[in-house]
């Protein structure tokens, strides 16, 4: 009834969690020998009823998981968030997540300058700091010219925070390995 739907909706959203692309997530439904042959069914008219996630989508859920100025508030992961935006604050600290969605996003959509700078702070995140200083610049060119300012102080800011966390812990050169 209700509740083995529920259950197989949110196995549906724990695979976009994991793999992001409908057609993963389809092919690891249909791997799932857990599954009935009516959840199974349900769960690919559901997956196939919401469908790739769109850029926005994509980047709404890395935010949160990315954001430098994030706070660890214990509320909701990001389906949930998503799915209820009005809700609090997204706490799932998952940034290898947060940088699959900036991936996709920005993949589905390369030139918005929103999307490659959660790219570049999902990369600084995960300590790619060389390749999320070049995403930052390359968000501030892409700018409209009312918000190249904003995103020049953003990448100005990214760069600092770079320094700060190389001063702490120095980048591991060739002839230390």
């Amino acid at each position: 009834g209700t509740q083995l739907r529920e259950q197989t909706q949110q196995r549906v959203w724990r695979l976009y969690k994991e793999y992001v692309h409908l057609q993963a997530v389809l092919d690891a439904l249909r791997a799932d020998s857990d599954l009935s042959a009516q959840q199974l069914a349900h769960a690919l008219q559901y997956a196939r009823a919401t469908g790739d996630i769109t850029a926005a989508t994509c980047n709404r859920l890395a935010w949160p998981l990315v954001d430098p100025d994030r706070k660890p508030i214990p509320v909701l992961n990001a389906w949930e968030a998503y799915a209820n935006p009005d809700a609090a604050v997204v706490v799932d600290f998952d940034v290898a997540h947060g940088l699959r969605y900036a991936q996709r996003a920005v993949e589905l959509e390369p030139d918005s300058a929103p999307y490659l700078d959660t790219l570049a702070w999902a990369l600084f995140a995960n300590g790619s700091y060389d390749e999320a200083l070049a995403e930052s610049r390359k968000a501030a060119d892409l700018a409209d010219e009312s918000d190249k300012r904003d995103y020049q102080a953003y990448s100005e800011r990214m760069r600092t925070m770079i320094e700060q966390a190389r001063a702490v812990v120095p980048p591991i050169q060739a002839d230390d390995r």
